[in-house]
C-alpha cells in the first residue's frame, strides 16, 4: 500500500516566523520525514492531530504581537532540537528509513526533557521531600509502562514497513515517539528532584 501524505503548511511556524525558519521545517518534515515509509506512518497521525486545533492557534498568534513573542521564545528550544535531529538524519544518509526513526526518536527525546521534563521537575522539587516514596514509585510504574510500549513499537514497526502495513505503521510510530518523550520527562523530572533533594541534604549536614 503507498501512503501518500499532503503537504500543509506549518501554520503555527509561519505565524510565529519569517520564512527561513518555517522554509527549514517544511523541508525536514516533507523532505526527509516525509520521505520515507515509516516518516509518512507517523505523519498521517501527527498531521490528523496538528491539524485540528493550529488555525486556531496561529489566528490568535497572527493577532497578537505579544503573543507572537511569547511563542517565538516558547518555539526556539523547537527549532534548535529539530536542527540537531535533521543534522541525526543526514548523519544515516544512506538508509533513509533508519535516519527517520533515528531523527524521530532523538527529537522525541529532546523534546520530552525540555518541554515536558523541565517543568514536571520544578513541580516534583516541590512535593519530593513530603511524598518522596510516592513520588518514586509512581516514576517506577510510568517508566515501566512506558519501557514496554517503547520495546512493542520497536518490535511492531518493522514488521509494518516490511510487510508495508499502514495501520501498524501509525500506530507503531506515533506509540514510540510518546513512550520515548514521556521516558525522557520522566527521567529529567525525576533526576531534577532527587539532585536538588540530595543537595539539600548536604547542605544541611555542612
Amino acid at each position: 500500500m503507498v501512503l501518500n501524505v499532503t503537504s500543509p503548511q506549518c501554520l503555527v511556524a509561519s505565524a510565529t516566523y519569517g520564512s527561513p525558519e518555517v522554509q527549514f521545517l517544511r523541508d525536514f518534515r516533507d523532505n526527509k520525514i516525509g520521505s520515507t515509509y515509516v516518516g509518512r506512518g507517523f505523519l498521517i497521525v501527527f498531521n490528523s492531530w496538528y491539524y485540528s486545533f493550529s488555525p486556531t492557534v496561529a489566528g490568535l498568534i497572527a493577532s497578537h504581537e505579544i503573543v507572537k513573542q511569547v511563542m517565538r521564545v516558547i518555539l526556539y528550544p523547537l527549532i534548535a532540537i529539530l536542527r540537531v535531529s535533521s543534522l541525526a538524519f543526514d548523519a544515516f544518509d544512506r538508509n533513509h528509513e533508519l535516519a527517520s526513526v533515528v531523527a524521530g526518536l532523538l527529537a522525541s527525546v529532546m523534546i520530552g526533557g525540555v518541554y515536558l521534563g523541565l517543568p514536571m521537575g520544578l513541580l516534583g522539587m516541590l512535593v519530593f521531600r513530603q511524598r518522596k516514596a510516592k513520588v518514586l514509585n509512581i516514576s517506577r510504574r510510568c517508566n515501566t509502562a512506558l519501557g514496554l510500549a517503547l520495546i512493542t513499537s520497536a518490535v511492531l514497526l518493522p514488521l509494518g514497513e516490511v510487510f508495508r502495513i499502514t495501520e501498524v505503521l501509525m500506530l507503531s510510530t506515533t506509540t514510540l515517539v510518546l513512550a520515548a518523550t514521556c521516558l525522557s520527562a520522566t527521567f529529567a523530572a525525576s533526576t531534577m528532584a532527587t539532585r536538588v533533594n540530595l543537595g539539600s541534604k548536604t547542605g544541611s549536614c555542612s
